[in-house]
């Protein structure tokens, strides 16, 4: 069994573009794939959620959702800090980050919905981030080895593009943190590729669910219209991006 090698080593695959050495997703044939599939999944499941909603069974059911969402307005601070702190726990424990963009803009609408999820799943991030970088890191190592799933993960240079990257891959945001924290990227660089990395498909997942909480059904539809062009849009661009740098290197 191979040790990993020390922090700072060129092993990964998560050099910046102009560099010559290919960024995960690219390199991992996943890319921004794997998130774009599971969008593509959760808007699906979104419209037919919202047709029952608005013309089948779960008209009643979302009456006394709203009921209950109603009478909590007041302490719409409370819940905000309850929401930020279980997404801040959940997602250092490793829960996937898109369920708490869905939630935070049902819950509370786009703006505030997305405000509040992206700051509890960057909170939950860098703790798990900092976590295996200061007590942490001996175990990981001895537990994984010198897997591929942290090889794919861990970045060959220090920067936020590379962070940007790492967070394209299908790869669960604990596997991604863990790898980053065994990485030299620093904090400063973790912070900005993260959030960088979290916000497109942030966005889409918050317009999602703030488009299943509207009232109106021609509210609803513009909510979730908007999502699906956020979402094709970025696949657009992801293919062009990718199809220009296999043209860039030819002999890949």
């Amino acid at each position: 069994r191979r040790a990993v090698p020390a922090p700072g080593l060129r092993i990964g695959i998560g050099e910046e573009p102009g560099t010559g050495a290919p960024p995960p997703g690219e390199s991992s044939g996943g890319g921004t794939g794997g998130g774009s599939r599971r969008l593509l999944i959760l808007l699906a499941v979104a419209l037919v959620v919202f047709l029952l909603h608005h013309f089948g069974p779960l008209q009643a059911p979302m009456e006394k959702v709203r009921g209950v969402m109603a009478d909590l307005e007041g302490r719409m601070v409370t819940m905000g800090v309850v929401f930020f702190s279980v997404t801040f726990l959940m997602v250092a424990l490793g829960v996937p980050r898109l369920l708490f963009f869905v939630l935070g803009g049902f819950f509370f609408n786009f703006w505030p919905g997305l405000i509040l999820a992206i700051s509890g799943v960057m909170g939950g991030a860098f703790a798990t981030f900092h976590f295996v970088r200061w007590c942490g890191r001996d175990w990981v190592r001895k537990r994984f080895d010198d897997t591929a799933i942290f090889r794919k993960v861990l970045p060959q240079s220090s920067t936020a593009w590379s962070v940007f990257f790492a967070r394209q891959l299908p790869l669960s945001c604990f596997f991604v943190n863990t790898g980053l924290a065994l990485s030299p990227v620093g904090s400063g660089a973790f912070v900005l590729g993260s959030l960088l990395g979290f916000l497109p498909q942030g966005i889409i997942a918050a317009l999602i669910g703030s488009g299943l909480a509207e009232d109106g059904f021609m509210e609803g539809v513009a909510e979730l219209t908007a999502a699906a062009f956020f979402l094709f849009a970025i696949m657009f661009f992801s293919w062009h991006w990718r199809r220009r740098r296999r043209r860039a290197r030819p002999d890949r």
